[in-house]
């Protein structure tokens, strides 16, 4: 790549929400993803609440109230004999759930509930091809997060980075105990509580980070190694942190990069005071980085993609949802709205990979009819479907009620393909324009007009004029399985 870049600003601090205290310490589940030796499945499942406000189209309640046809549903009801809320009791929820609106209800299997160990265990017997989404999860653990943004642990991933043998970080999440520790992405992960990484099996590396604090040891490019103590707690995650922009020398091209890491219903608010300065400062071209966002509240997704698109898109369809032949009273149509913070732009560029998935899938996917959309990285994950999570005692239930598409009726199964095919590394930090391969090579698409050659070390510079939005003021904590959430 030819071009150089200033690194011209990112949003200066500003008032965050109120720390979140520390509660408790106990882990929620294996809620620490540790992506250990082995090879890991991209993407995830959704789980989801219905809307509230008078715009929902999913006014009917799931199993009861009225059925398509304006009949009165009896819906499910405790059998005889049976404790409410015991583990038959639950399963037996599912089994009803996925036999009513689930989106393949007709061609579920008959499964002997009494042999199945947990509702969690059902669910994945009665999926049907190609959901590999529906599931079962604790409702106050999913809760938190998608209202409140509140998750607990360490807050990294890690896993053996492409082309070399070191276990490396792949992410460090804003706001988490391995940020506030200095924990960079790229640094190599060497021990854990003394032990080589590279000893340990699969179930050694689940019970070890299910501790509540871990003794690491890591390297920071050619550094010595230095040891970093992490004590898992309760967090705010900020899933949309520092917007920044970047400025080619040659050119004047005023550059925008978004990281948006999951669509909480906190994730709003990020975004808008990421979009505000954008528009504050003035853009002419936005990078939505989405290479690790499994999806989330969909609402949220429309919003961002409104704000890119502006009022060219005004009021045209975003997204069509279809749900099984029982509930034809819950097709919809949703349409781009009229946000605050809007960039009017007729090109986004978005960086995705295989964890990118649902409703980040759904923001591409919602823009192409009516924006150039240029993706750089590899294969998205294909996910269409949509959930709701009904809450069953302590239980949310997920089962794949709606599929997706856009105004065009396309939908994403078997995953978008990159305009630019560029393998995602994490050797150096996110949005190193000099070593970063995904960013760069969206920075040379967007000078050159053309996908990048293969990449390479660029001459790039990244100078800061400002301070970042400092998410180490939020709480720490460890994230929650990424097989989680999409809401409509």
């Amino acid at each position: 790549m030819e071009a150089n870049l200033d690194r011209s600003g990112i949003r200066p601090p500003i008032a965050t929400d109120e720390a979140v205290p520390q509660k408790w310490l106990v882990h929620l589940g294996t809620v620490l993803i540790l992506l250990s030796l082995t090879a890991c499945g991209g993407g995830g499942g959704d789980g989801n609440s219905r809307p509230a406000s008078r715009d929902d189209p999913f006014a009917t309640t799931f199993g009861g109230d009225s059925g398509a046809d304006g009949s009165e549903v009896v819906g499910y009801q405790t059998s005889p004999g049976v404790a409410v809320c015991s583990s038959d009791d639950i399963k037996a929820r599912v089994d009803y759930d996925m036999r009513d609106y689930y989106l393949y209800y007709d061609l579920v299997p008959d499964v002997a509930l009494s042999g199945v160990e947990s509702s969690e265990a059902l669910m994945g017997l009665l999926r049907v091809e190609p959901d590999r989404y529906s599931y079962v999860t604790d409702d106050r653990e999913i809760t938190q997060l998608r209202e409140e943004g509140i998750t607990e642990g360490f807050g990294f991933w890690s896993r053996p980075n492409a082309g070399d043998q070191a276990v490396r970080f792949r992410e460090i999440l804003a706001g988490s105990p391995a940020e506030v520790a200095g924990i960079q992405r790229g640094d190599e992960l060497i021990a854990i509580n003394g032990q080589a990484v590279r000893e340990f099996d699969d179930d050694q590396l689940r019970e070890v980070v299910s501790a509540p604090t871990i003794s690491l040891s890591i390297r920071t490019l050619e550094e010595a190694p230095r040891d970093v103590s992490l004590t898992s707690v309760e967090y705010r995650w900020t899933t949309a942190p520092a917007a920044s922009i970047h400025t080619v020398t040659s050119s004047g091209l005023r550059i925008g990069y978004l990281t948006v890491r999951r669509f909480l219903s906190t994730t709003e608010a990020e975004i808008d005071r990421q979009m505000a300065w954008f528009v504050e400062q003035g853009v002419d071209e936005l990078v939505v980085d989405f290479r690790y966002n499994p999806g989330g509240r969909s609402r949220v997704a429309q919003h961002l993609a409104s704000q890119i698109a502006g009022a060219a898109v005004e009021g045209q369809i975003y997204q069509i949802g279809s749900a099984n032949d029982k509930y034809t009273n819950w097709n919809f149509s949703s349409r781009f709205e009229a946000e605050p913070h809007s960039l009017g732009l007729t090109r986004v560029v978005v960086l995705a990979t295989g964890f990118s998935a649902s409703a980040s899938e759904a923001l591409i996917n919602g823009l192409d009819p009516y924006i150039d959309v240029v993706v750089i990285g590899s294969r998205t994950e294909g996910k269409p479907y949509s959930s709701f999570s009904e809450t069953y005692c302590d239980k949310s239930i997920n089962a794949m009620s709606l599929i997706r598409t856009n105004a065009d009726g396309v939908d994403v199964i078997g995953g978008i393909e990159p305009t630019c095919a560029v393998n995602d590394s994490w050797y150096y930090p996110q949005e190193d324009s000099n070593n970063d391969a995904l960013f760069a090579a969206s920075i040379d698409y967007l000078v050159n007009e053309r996908c990048p050659a293969p990449f390479a070390k660029s001459t790039l510079t990244n100078d800061r004029s400002a301070t970042p939005f400092d998410a180490r003021a939020m709480s720490p904590g460890q994230v929650l399985s990424e097989d989680l959430i999409d809401t409509l």
